[in-house]
């Protein structure tokens, strides 16, 4: 179960972390002149990728993730 689980998490982690960068960059000024969204880094961490807060980043692949783990978790209680 864990081999099938790894297999499916890296192609999507990839694909995911893309639409990722390329939405979430555009949104901070990756592409723009100005950014349609502004981030303080007074609060937050200051660390950024590319333009992109970290904690934006990390934010957003735990929900994912999560829905994927809960969603695996429901469906084994079911079956």
């Amino acid at each position: 179960m864990e081999t099938s689980r790894f297999k499916f998490s890296l192609p999507y982690l990839f694909l995911d972390s893309s639409f990722f960068l390329l939405s979430n960059g555009l949104l901070t000024g990756s592409f723009l002149e100005a950014p349609i969204v502004w981030y303080n880094d007074a609060e937050n961490l200051g660390f950024r990728l590319f333009t992109i807060p970290i904690e934006d980043s990390i934010y957003g692949l735990l929900l994912i993730f999560l829905n994927i783990e809960g969603f695996r978790y429901f469906q084994t209680k079911l079956n």
